[in-house]
C-alpha cells in the first residue's frame, strides 16, 4: 500500500512538472512508452513499442485493477565519442494506470517479439457479465 501511494505520488508530481525521462530528450514519464490497451472477448490486452529492450530488463506487475510496467535499457559503448546528435533513449522508465476492471492474475501472458510487448489479462470470473434468470 505504501509504495502505491509513493508510485501515485511520483506520477502527479511528474505530470506537474512534465519532468524529463532521459537528460536532453523531451519524452515525458507519462509519455514513455506509448501504450494501446483494447478489449478483445474477455481479455484485456496491452500493446506497447520498447524498441532495444530485452525481457530480462522489463517489469510487470498486476495488482487488483493496476498495472505497472518498468524497465532499463543501458546504453553500450559509451567511452571516447564525442555526440553531435543523440536522440536514442536510454535509462529508466516506470509507469502505472489503472485497468478497467481486475483481471485473473493467474491468466496473464507477456511476449515480446521485435521489440512489441504485448500483454493478455483475462478478465477476473467477478468482473464478467453474468446473466440473472427471473424466477
Amino acid at each position: 500500500m505504501l509504495l502505491e501511494n509513493f508510485l501515485n505520488l511520483q506520477k502527479h508530481l511528474d505530470e506537474l512538472f512534465n519532468r524529463e525521462l532521459f537528460p536532453g530528450t523531451t519524452f515525458s514519464r507519462r509519455s514513455f512508452p506509448s501504450m494501446n490497451l483494447f478489449e478483445k472477448n474477455d481479455t484485456l490486452i496491452l500493446k506497447t513499442e520498447l524498441p532495444g529492450f530485452e525481457k530480462k530488463d522489463l517489469k510487470i506487475e498486476v495488482k487488483e485493477n493496476s498495472l505497472l510496467l518498468s524497465g532499463t535499457k543501458k546504453e553500450s559503448e559509451t567511452e571516447d565519442r564525442n555526440y553531435h546528435r543523440r536522440e536514442r533513449l536510454f535509462g529508466t522508465f516506470s509507469r502505472q494506470f489503472g485497468l478497467p476492471y481486475r483481471v485473473d492474475t493467474e491468466k496473464i501472458s507477456a511476449t515480446l517479439l521485435d521489440g512489441i510487448l504485448t500483454i493478455e489479462m483475462e478478465k477476473a470470473e467477478s468482473a464478467k457479465v453474468r446473466s440473472i434468470a427471473i424466477k
